[in-house]
């Protein structure tokens, strides 16, 4: 069978076009490979960057706080609150770049729940400066507690930037071989169409435009990490394997003060103070970073002028594909406002606890002697009341009427005196004494009072008690804050007509609160902050009998179980004292 020409020329043209389109289809699908493969990179440099900017989210929130406890300045909250919406803006994002990586999934699922923690303790920290003053804030809710949440997320934010370092690394090289292929493919190319001239050039259109495109997406992607890089504060140098300046982003020049042109070429030394280039540092940075393929530290850096700073360093290694050392990567970060708050932390932290440690001191030299003090005090009392009593049997006829006054008045004035001492030594033990908290039900407790206590033998009394809540606290300590409001409210609406007492309560806002109210006598709201003073009184002794230290008992108590005490009146319209107990005893 014979074949015309032109079948021949189409027979042959086919047969040239046949390896081309085989070139053409194997360099394309290379190409894909190749752009599928910087995405790859380039998604992964965005879960390093918003990884980094959640751990300074964090530390900038905790800081933030930690200055407003320090120096009590309403702007820290603001920029705590910038941080903590960017915070949540960021994990969210983290959430949605890792959503085909379930191993970083579970890791970083955790962190929102650390973060809610980490905000708790912030802002219980702040409602008690507001509510309690910034020493109680410091002293219920320890720093080491946000400490650990902290510490926490960065462990947890460290694993995942190791693993997503890890797949960057292997992206790379996958970038780099998929690069060798296709140039490997194209030279092919090139080699066939110049054998072939009508099916060559068209291979060679074909391959170059597939190369166009893979540059263009190479160069799209690389300016957008340019552009990451420039964006971020900290300092990137990229050095040779002796340790030599090659290339830095902007974050090095504003850090360092040098201009890119002065570090060029200079040695990893020229960033260090000289005690460490004497000691030999600069150099085993980079054998250790040689050695594990990682190196991480901090100290102190020198900028251009000769000022330092102290600086988070991380250096990684860079390999070739057959494992020859290319260089390093040095990421620095300025870590000098950070260290000079822990550093100020510290010292503050070093200054309450010998405060504290003088407080305690002088409160036990104090308890000490007001308990020696009343002991001492007793027996002379003892004696002035025991002759007054003898004076007044045995002379009695012989004193006039003035006299005997005068005795009585002794007398009466002995007796007040040692109930003062009884009301000072129960106040000292109530200071000294170790809570042995429970649940105590509080109906039982406050019968118990008013029975004991003869409260209920005023027929006059109108008592209105519902059902209280549980209290938790020591009993033998909350029975005494009991006598002492129910004795307050019975003593001061006893001139009333019918003198009418509420004790009341309810749980609310994690706390058990107690009322007692009265129809008694009342105060002025302007008194209200001496009312729990020591022997702080509103009415003359002559009007009523006391020695103004029971309510100051009841503060005491309260508060030693992390509670509140606080009081409201109105002259001649009664007055309602309350406080409030931890509906728990693991806050005791």
């Amino acid at each position: 069978m014979k074949f015309s020409l032109e079948q021949k020329l189409v027979a042959g043209l086919a047969a040239a076009l046949l390896p081309l389109l085989a070139f053409g289809a194997i360099a394309w699908a290379n190409a894909r490979q190749f752009a599928s493969t910087l995405q790859l990179v380039d998604h992964t440099h965005r879960v390093l960057y918003q990884l980094e900017s959640t751990l300074n989210h964090v530390v900038g929130a905790q800081t933030e706080a930690q200055r407003f406890l320090l120096i009590q300045d309403e702007d820290c909250l603001t920029r705590r609150a910038a941080h903590e919406r960017a915070l949540a803006s960021g994990l969210a994002e983290l959430q949605g770049l890792t959503a085909d990586n379930p191993v970083q999934r579970e890791r970083l699922a955790r962190l929102p729940a650390l973060v809610a923690e980490m905000t708790r303790l912030s802002d219980l920290r702040v409602a008690l400066a507001r509510e309690q003053g910034f020493e109680a804030a410091r002293q219920r809710v320890a720093l080491g507690e946000v400490r650990r949440v902290v510490d926490h997320i960065r462990a947890i934010t460290a694993a995942a930037e190791s693993t997503e370092r890890e797949l960057l690394r292997v992206r790379l090289e996958e970038s780099r071989r998929a690069t060798a292929t296709t140039l490997a493919w194209i030279g092919l190319g090139s080699l066939a169409a110049a054998l072939l001239t009508v099916g060559g050039a068209w291979k060679m259109w074909h391959d170059l435009r597939a190369r166009e495109r893979a540059e263009s997406a190479l160069r799209a992607s690389e300016e957008r990490f340019r552009r990451m890089i420039d964006s971020i504060d900290y300092s990137i140098l990229l050095l040779d394997p002796q340790g030599r300046v090659v290339s830095c982003n902007p974050g090095a020049e504003r850090l360092t003060g040098y201009t890119a042109a002065e570090m060029i070429g200079e040695p990893l030394a020229r960033f260090h103070p000289p005690e460490s280039v004497r000691g030999g540092l600069p150099g085993r940075e980079l054998q250790e970073a040689e050695a594990g393929g990682h190196y991480e530290d901090e100290g102190w850096r020198v900028h251009k002028d000769g000022s330092r700073f102290w600086a988070s360093v991380t250096i990684s290694v860079v390999r070739g594909a057959d494992g020859r050392l290319l260089g390093f990567v040095k990421v620095t970060r300025d870590h000098s406002r950070r260290r000079e708050s822990e550093e100020q932390i510290r010292r503050l932290n070093a200054d309450l606890r010998l405060q504290n440690s003088r407080l305690e001191a002088a409160n036990q030299e104090l308890e000490a002697f007001s308990y020696s003090v009343s002991h001492d005090l007793r027996a002379p009392l003892r004696h002035i009341d025991g002759f007054a009593s003898l004076l007044t049997k045995h002379a009695g006829e012989a004193l006039d009427e003035k006299g005997r006054r005068y005795v009585q008045v002794i007398s009466d004035a002995a007796r007040k005196m040692g109930r003062l001492i009884d009301d000072l030594l129960a106040f000292s033990r109530t200071g000294r004494a170790q809570l042995k908290p429970g649940v105590i039900d509080s109906n039982e407790l406050v019968a118990d009072v008013i029975r004991e206590n003869a409260f209920a033998r005023d027929p006059r009394i109108v008592w209105t008690i519902p059902r209280l809540p549980p209290a938790h606290a020591d009993p033998g300590l909350l029975r005494q804050v009991w006598f002492n409001l129910i004795d307050n409210a019975v003593k001061y609406s006893s001139r009333a007509d019918q003198p009418r007492i509420a004790i009341g309560g309810e749980e609310t806002g994690g706390e058990a609160v107690f009322h007692v109210r009265d129809n008694g006598v009342g105060f002025d709201m302007q008194y209200a902050a001496k009312l729990f003073g020591v022997f702080q009184r509103l009415h003359a002794e002559s009007e009523f009998e006391g020695t103004g230290i029971g309510l100051a008992n009841v503060r005491r108590i309260v508060t030693r179980h992390g509670g509140r005490t606080w009081a409201e009146g109105r002259v001649g319209e009664g007055a309602t004292f309350s406080f409030s107990l931890p509906v728990s005893t693991t806050s005791l």
